[in-house]
């Protein structure tokens, strides 16, 4: 065998290679696509039967439904009790005329750190 015939084999290997390495990439990526596309089904299951569950309109018997309606319930709960919180500090910042909304400082006090 030729040294030209030892390089033209290795470059056919090495262009074989990198045909097998992109079309591994590509089904890799073809598969994440998959993926979150199934677990944006799984998220819209959820979403029609939670209300349901917790309303009490279906049951399960499987404790780890439960569980996470349970879970969904209080950190709904959470969200709330937090954006009920926001909604008070922005009607107190709007009861303070004379305070920055930023720092709570008055004005000429936030002029005197500046500087």
């Amino acid at each position: 065998m030729s040294f030209l015939d030892q390089i033209q084999r290795t470059a056919s290997e090495v262009l074989r290679g990198g045909k097998r390495q992109t079309k591994r990439a590509q089904l890799e990526v073809q598969n994440r696509q998959v993926e979150r596309k199934i677990n944006k089904e799984y998220a819209r299951i959820g979403r029609t039967l939670y209300p349901l569950l917790a309303g009490g309109e279906i049951s399960t018997n499987n404790i780890e439904v439960e569980a996470a309606v349970k879970a969904v319930t209080e950190l709904q709960a959470d969200m709330e009790r937090r954006q009920g919180e926001i909604d008070q500090v922005l009607r107190s910042d709007d009861d303070a005329p004379g305070e920055s909304k930023l720092t709570g400082a008055a004005p000429e006090a936030e002029k005197q750190t500046e500087s």
